[in-house]
C-alpha cells in the first residue's frame, strides 16, 4: 500500500481507492487506513454504482464519509452516505486524496467556533514571532513561554507531545517545515530559501523523508529545479532517494495536527502500520 502512494506520487498521478462495500464500524485495518487519510472519505463501486452509472452516463460511486458538527462542548462526527459522480470530487493530487466532502476544513471550522484559532495557526503564528520571521516585532520571552506552555496543554488534550521550543529536533522539524510553506528561511539566517532548502539536506536529514512532500505540497519543489543550473540539487535528492537514511517518526502526530496538509504522507512513510491498530478513528 505504501509503495504504491509513492509510486503514484512520484509519477504525478493520484491513487484513488474504492471498495467493493465499507462499513465504518466493522472495516478492516487497510479501510480504516484509507478513509483516516483520504479527509474521511471512502468510496464503494458495486452492482448498484454500475446500475446508477448506466443510467447517467458518466462514473457514479457510492460514497462515505463522517461529517462533523457541534455538540454542546465537543464536535460530533456522524456517519453519511450518497451516490455521487467522479466529476463531484475534489482531486487533490498534492495531497494524494480525493473527496466529495472536505471534512478536514470543516472540522477546523467548527473548532474554531469552541475554541477560537485552530492549534495549527496558533503554533505557526507564535513560531514565527519566536524565529522573528520576515522582521516581526518579537513578543517578550515571558509572553512567548506563557503561550507555548497553552500550547503544550491544547497538544496534550489530543493526547500530542509538543517538547521545549528549545528542544533541538522540533526546532529543526519546525524550521524546515515553515521554510517548505513560506518559500523563504525560517530561523536559519540564510537569505535565499535555496540555501535553506540545502541546509535540511545537508542538517536535517532525519526530517527528508516529510521534508521533500512537503516542497511538493507547498508548490516550492520546481522552483528549486529551476535554479538547479550545476546540478547540485538534484545530486542530493538522487543521493539521498539511493541510501537508507534514519527517519525520526517522534513528531508523526504533532505533524498530522500542525500540518494537516502533510498527514497523508507522514502516514504513508510510517515503517510499522501495525500502529495504527490501535489508533482511534
Amino acid at each position: 500500500m505504501a509503495e504504491r502512494e509513492v509510486f503514484y506520487r512520484k509519477e504525478g498521478g493520484l491513487l484513488l481507492w474504492v471498495f467493493g462495500e465499507f462499513d465504518p464500524e466493522h472495516a478492516r485495518l487497510m479501510m480504516r487506513v484509507v478513509f483516516a487519510v483520504n479527509n474521511r472519505n471512502a468510496f464503494v463501486v458495486n452492482e448498484a454504482t454500475l446500475e446508477a452509472s448506466r443510467e447517467a452516463g458518466a462514473l457514479m460511486l457510492e460514497c462515505h464519509w463522517d461529517q462533523p458538527r457541534l455538540g454542546e462542548r465537543e464536535i460530533v462526527w456522524v456517519a453519511k452516505s450518497k451516490m455521487v459522480r467522479f466529476d463531484e470530487l475534489t482531486l487533490d493530487q498534492a495531497g494524494q486524496r480525493a473527496f466529495y466532502v472536505d471534512t478536514d476544513s470543516l472540522e477546523r471550522d467548527l473548532r474554531r467556533q469552541l475554541e477560537g484559532p485552530a492549534l495549527p495557526e496558533r503554533l505557526e503564528a507564535l513560531w514565527l514571532n519566536h524565529e522573528g520571521f520576515q522582521g516581526q516585532q518579537r513578543l517578550s520571552l515571558e509572553e512567548i513561554d506563557t503561550e507555548w506552555r497553552a500550547l503544550q496543554e491544547a497538544f496534550r488534550r489530543r493526547r500530542i507531545n509538543l517538547p521545549s521550543r528549545h528542544y533541538d529536533p522540533l526546532v529543526g522539524l519546525l524550521r524546515a517545515l515553515y521554510s517548505a510553506k513560506h518559500g523563504a528561511s525560517v530561523g536559519w539566517r540564510y537569505a535565499r530559501f535555496w540555501d535553506a532548502a540545502h541546509h535540511v539536506f545537508d542538517a536535517e536529514r532525519p526530517f527528508l523523508w516529510i521534508f521533500y512532500p512537503a516542497l511538493q505540497v507547498y508548490q516550492r519543489l520546481k522552483g528549486l529545479e529551476a535554479m538547479d543550473k550545476s546540478g547540485k540539487w538534484r545530486q542530493k535528492v538522487q543521493a539521498w532517494q539511493s541510501l537508507t537514511i534514519p527517519e525520526n517518526h517522534a513528531f508523526d502526530p504533532l505533524i498530522e495536527e500542525a500540518f494537516p496538509e502533510l498527514a497523508a504522507h507522514t502516514r504513508v512513510q510510517r515503517s510499522d502500520f501495525e500502529e495504527w491498530e490501535e489508533a482511534p478513528f
